[in-house]
């Protein structure tokens, strides 16, 4: 389903947005409101408020038929009404985006909004969108008699930070090499490509009990999955259990190595962590199954909540970069990183990508999702140090031309490792799929000779074997240990 476009609302379509309102406003609000204020909100009056706002409102739908219009006064959200036809059509989804847009180029940091008590259709399409719940509080409603005090719910959201990843359509790097473009596709599929071996054994392993004395125990499940066992419940990163990296997991890469811990055999998931929408991160049917068994709550970066509910997904909360979660019974933060996101040839970036900074027992966990190098690990480091664990892309690299601008190549992976500080380091994504040109044992390779060079131990910065784990102790040592 392609998202309606937002256009600036025109003077003769006046008389058809105050229709909008009108009934929209009736049919989301008269049963909730005295009725002396339903006897005030007439047609009338809800055209002449539009006549004054017009500079400010932006609809969809066709010219002469709109389908729905927000409007923004100062830092306020101030009205978004939708057609009960639009409703499921993307268009509440794509005013309320272009409207927080509006207000980022203001320069308003934090937006506010008021929604009637009790409309709980609009606060769960909030609440779904990153806004904020803060309180109640006593709303003037403009009526053709005068303000008419009401009490309404008041929300919030920051959108400071957005401003510097977000130009009101699609997310974008800030800072660092610039993505290659679709038309240099092509060129990349002709490179010469070293063979892989079509299946590589790997023995099935059962997953360890967390013993008393360990804040985790994480496991490397492949590609880019962990299973990391806290007190607090248990996590799957970028969970990918199918066969193939692509749509209806029968198109894209295949899988040379099975997961290392089958799906069976997962103690129970709490918490869903996906980093961005490409295939080998975000697999819908691997997300289904979880949902089927484990009904866990899943967090994941702003414009990614759709598809991961069309899994079966109940409970799922998106975050901007540096967004801590208010669902995770753990304290969980989105961090930046230097990627893409698109699942088809047309939606390029409209999702947001990250990685995530685990806290559990007072141990952090670091866990990059996909990213180029970016001088962001720094200032990861700078806002959640000590880091005691930080899980590092390895793979996929190569030409350096193409990926360079979203994926670290080993030697980068250890500068990575340099600029957050972390007691130890993790390699992942790689050895599953074969995703660029170069072999399968390359990254781990590389890996120890960009370590050798910059005088880093296999202590401070390894790989794991599949389905290999180790304990993070809560007492914090100088490193961590492989588990028995």
């Amino acid at each position: 389903m392609n998202r309606p476009e937002v256009r600036d609302a025109r003077e003769d379509e006046i008389d058809q947005l105050a229709t909008v309102w009108y009934e929209a406003w009736r049919d989301a609000h008269a049963h909730l409101v005295p009725v002396e204020l339903t006897r005030v909100r007439t047609w009338g009056s809800f055209r002449s408020r539009l006549e004054e706002a017009l500079p400010n409102i932006r609809v969809t739908g066709p010219p002469g038929d709109p389908s729905g219009f927000c409007v923004i006064k100062g830092d306020e959200l101030y009205q978004l009404f939708v057609t009960a036809q639009a409703r499921g059509s993307g268009a509440a989804v794509a005013l309320i985006e272009d409207g927080e847009a509006r207000l980022c180029a203001r320069g308003v940091d934090t937006a506010w909004l008021a929604c009637a008590v009790g409309n709980d259709r609009a606060a769960r399409f909030y609440e779904k969108r990153g806004w904020r719940r803060v309180g109640t509080m006593i709303n003037q409603a403009e009526t053709s008699d005068g303000p008419f005090p009401i009490e309404v719910w008041r929300y919030e959201k920051f959108l400071a930070s957005r401003r510097s990843h977000f130009d009101g359509r699609r997310f974008f790097n800030p800072s660092g090499p610039r993505l290659q473009p679709l038309t240099a596709v092509p060129r990349m599929l002709l490179e010469r490509r070293t063979r892989w071996p079509s299946r590589v054994d790997t023995p099935a392993r059962t997953v360890p009990a967390r013993e008393s004395g360990a804040a985790a125990v994480v496991t490397f499940i492949g590609h880019s999955t962990f299973l990391i066992q806290t007190g607090a419940g248990n996590i799957l990163t970028d969970p990918m259990y199918s066969e193939h990296a692509g749509p209806w997991n029968l198109l894209g890469p295949r899988r040379v190595r099975v997961p290392a811990v089958p799906f069976d055999a997962l103690p129970p998931i709490a918490i869903v962590l996906v980093s961005h929408n490409h295939y080998d991160h975000l697999d819908r049917p691997t997300l289904s199954m979880l949902a089927e068994k484990f009904d866990p709550i899943a967090i994941t970066p702003l414009g990614n909540a759709r598809l991961l509910r069309s899994t079966g997904l109940r409970r799922v909360e998106e975050l901007d970069w540096w967004d801590r979660s208010g669902t995770s019974p753990l304290p969980i933060a989105l961090t930046p990183a230097h990627h893409f996101s698109a699942r088809g040839p047309f939606d390029r970036n409209r999702a947001l990508w990250g990685g995530f900074v685990i806290e559990t027992n007072g141990r952090k966990i670091y866990f990059a999702g996909d990213s180029a190098y970016t001088p962001a690990f720094g200032e990861v480091r700078q806002r959640f140090a000590p880091i005691d664990l930080a899980l590092l892309p390895i793979g996929a690299y190569e030409p350096r031309w193409f990926m360079k601008s979203v994926h670290m190549n080993p030697a980068e992976a250890v500068q990575a490792h340099r600029d957050l500080e972390p007691r130890m380091s993790i390699g992942m994504h790689f050895g599953t799929f074969q995703l660029t040109t170069e072999g399968i044992d390359e990254p781990v390779r590389a890996l120890d000779e960009a370590r050798r060079s910059a005088e880093i131990t296999p202590s401070e910065f390894r790989t794991l074997e599949f389905g290999e784990s180790i304990a993070i102790p809560v007492e914090r040592p100088e490193g961590l240990r492989p588990f028995p």
